[in-house]
């Protein structure tokens, strides 16, 4: 375990699957510039794990959700939340 996460210890990484944005606003913060390709890769190529479950939702479920006709859907709880 050289630097945990890195080859150098006290190096900091680029790690894209924490949020695209997140990544990308931290290097702009450190003085550095993305990629523009990671930004492509991320956004075209990959999904997050909300738009994965809505993805899933018919059109139907998802009109039914928008209404509060229906609660407690897989999206609400994903992440530990507290419905109530």
């Amino acid at each position: 375990v050289v630097g945990l996460q890195t080859d150098k210890p006290l190096k900091r990484a680029f790690m894209p699957f924490g949020g695209i944005k997140m990544a990308e606003q931290a290097c702009t913060t450190n003085g550095y510039e993305p990629d523009p390709e990671l930004h492509k890769i991320f956004n075209e190529y990959t999904t997050t794990h909300n738009q994965g479950v809505f993805d899933a939702y018919t059109p139907e479920m998802k009109a039914v959700r928008h209404n509060h006709i229906i609660t407690g859907l897989p999206d609400t709880y994903g992440r530990g939340r507290i419905v109530g």
